[in-house]
């Protein structure tokens, strides 16, 4: 009721958390755009908080570039933040899905979890390197054999696997029909 009472921020703060979950789009953006207002307002009680709900947000709405953007700038302000590990992964997963497979690959680093090292391959398949591909997904599935992405790092070796085998049967019966 008092807009600059002692309680105002956190009321505006609790008012864009509820409106994240609401069933219409344009309420859900307007979310966004009022943690926007508290990430980049002159008091920072609320910042941190809010500059991470603002990218989860664009995340689950599939705004992945803006998801992107905002999780970097939660990175750059707080790299010691409480969501920071969080927000590394989640901004890998952004640029991933994004097709900023290049981006998404100097996140991962050396690819030391499961995220990170599912992320590596899936960036090398969607970029087309068929060989680094199978390489990293064979790694993942050795290093993770239990890991939240086998099912997914299967499917492409598998695909990658009945490509080259059917390019290997189409050169060999076309060596054969020559030869003839």
């Amino acid at each position: 009721a008092d807009p600059a009472g002692p309680y105002a921020l956190h009321a505006r703060f609790h008012r864009a958390e509820l409106l994240t979950k609401s069933a219409d789009a344009a309420e859900r953006r307007k979310a966004v755009i009022q943690l926007l207002d508290l990430a980049f307002g002159k008091d920072k009680t609320f910042a941190e908080p809010a500059l991470y709900l603002a990218g989860v947000q664009s995340y689950n709405e599939k705004r992945y570039g803006e998801a992107g953007s905002l999780f970097r700038r939660y990175l750059k302000a707080y790299p010691q933040g409480k969501s920071a590990a969080e927000v590394q992964v989640m901004t890998a997963w952004s640029d991933y899905l994004a097709g900023k497979y290049a981006d998404a690959v100097t996140l991962c680093g050396e690819g030391k979890t499961d995220d990170f090292a599912y992320l590596k391959a899936a960036c090398a398949y969607g970029a087309g390197d068929v060989e680094t591909a199978t390489r990293l997904f064979q790694a993942y599935l050795a290093d993770y054999p239990q890991g939240k992405y086998r099912a997914q790092a299967e499917l492409p070796l598998a695909r990658m696997g009945f490509d080259a085998a059917e390019h290997a049967g189409l050169h060999h019966r076309r060596q054969h029909h020559f030869a003839l």
